[in-house]
């Protein structure tokens, strides 16, 4: 009954693979998969389909819509929303929730380009799959000569602020400057639609140039919209609080997943360096795996054996099978990418050329090869400097440090998804 419902061996892929275990494909570890992670190792488009929604506050919020039975949430719609718009940003890139990941997947202005057939699943649609109008929605009524608006699912949701008892159903769309909602010039708007449900409509432009900024994001845009509602509705009234205190108060509820907490973040960051290390002894032959530990300089060859001892580590099986790179010290990474950089680039973990490199002479294809590992050596030097943070130092690090690494940890995602 347990290999019925369990299966052999760890869940963790990785960990069966290392103990010897074929592939699992048992109810519980196909649950295990769906609500391991909250965000794809990898940064490749279809990755999204095999997880559940992020963040984790807005999967707490639809479960708890579903059970309050919300004929809303009673399908998986709402997840579906997410899953294509996450999906077409990894595709063609652009982020307009600025939180969450989830971005617009459109190549230019109002419209919005398609998914490749097949890419989630079949021909691109499931049974769950709501109905290609709830991904474009003509707007009605007054704006029915307004140009296409685009949903924007990850900003899309109903926003409580319990300490006044208030709501806002709000429907976020991008849209073009020429948009009416957005006239002379408007950044964004926010109004009301629908009288009788008391709907809302964000309606924003992404290329207007206040959103050409590292500080302030669409998503940063409608949190503020939202607490000068609240404060102009509780004006005068014994809950009346301060603009600044209603900004800080949505902000905690809906874009918690942003914070910059140092303690998440080196968990984070240690995730991001296990990953490229999984994918680096998935790409070296089981033979040579062994010489990513003797090629290292012999201080940190007896670096990695105190690692190893330390957590009880038979040493000659992580040596031979280069599981030893699973674990601290990480800062071996870039030793390790400088010796075989066969193993990183050119779609093994990044799509970034190397090896295929060529601009027919010697010195500049040298040159270019060179600052390819420089990059990607920075990017791995921030979040082992990330992973390392504890309670006693973290609040050292500036917050344009964790910032950087953060950005670091993001774009070290790999090119290649990773069972």
């Amino acid at each position: 009954m347990v290999q019925l419902i369990r299966g052999d061996g760890p869940l963790r892929p990785d960990k069966a693979k290392e103990r010897g275990f074929g592939p699992n494909d048992s109810p519980l570890f196909r649950l295990f998969k769906a609500f391991r992670r909250t965000s794809p190792q990898s940064s490749a488009a279809g990755a999204w389909k095999r997880i559940l929604i992020v963040p984790n506050d807005r999967a707490l919020e639809m479960a708890r819509r579903f059970h309050d039975g919300e004929p809303d949430y009673e399908t998986d719609a709402k997840w579906w929303e997410l899953v294509q718009e996450a999906d077409k940003a990894a595709l063609f890139g652009g982020g307009p929730s600025g939180g969450g990941g989830a971005g617009s997947g459109s190549s230019k202005g109002g419209e919005t380009a398609p998914l490749p057939e097949g890419l989630l699943g079949g021909d691109g649609a499931s049974a769950s799959e709501p109905k290609a109008g709830a991904e474009l929605r003509e707007p009605p009524n007054e704006m029915l000569a307004a140009p296409a608006r685009r949903l924007i699912a990850s900003l899309s949701r109903r926003y409580d602020l319990p300490s006044a008892s208030a709501t806002w159903p709000v429907e976020a769309f991008a849209a073009s400057a020429n948009d009416p909602a957005l006239a002379n010039g408007l950044p964004w708007s926010l109004h009301i639609f629908d009288t009788a449900t008391r709907t809302y409509h964000f309606v924003f432009n992404l290329d207007h140039e206040i959103f050409r900024s590292i500080t302030l994001t669409p998503q940063d845009a409608l949190m503020t919209e939202l607490a000068w509602q609240a404060a102009e509705m509780l004006r005068g009234t014994p809950g009346d609080k301060p603009f600044g205190a209603l900004v800080a108060e949505f902000r905690k509820s809906y874009v918690a997943s942003e914070a910059l907490d140092p303690r998440q973040m080196a968990g984070d960051a240690n995730e991001a360096l296990v990953t490229v290390a999984n994918l680096v002894i998935e790409n070296c032959p089981s033979e040579e795996r062994g010489e990513l530990f003797t090629n290292l300089p012999l201080d940190e060859q007896q670096e990695i054996m105190r690692s190893l001892a330390v957590r009880k580590i038979q040493p000659d099986t992580a040596i031979s099978d280069g599981s030893f790179l699973r674990y601290p010290p990480f800062h071996i990474l870039p030793r390790v990418l400088d010796r075989r950089p066969e193993l990183f680039f050119d779609g093994k973990i990044w799509e970034e050329l190397y090896e295929s490199l060529d601009y027919r002479d010697a010195a500049l294809t040298n040159a270019a090869r060179t600052d390819v590992r420089e990059k990607y050596r920075s990017r791995i030097a921030d979040a082992v400097w990330l992973s390392q943070l504890d309670g006693a130092f973290s609040g050292r690090a500036t917050r344009e440090e964790l910032i950087r690494a953060l950005m670091s940890i993001r774009l070290l995602k790999p090119d290649v998804e990773q069972e």
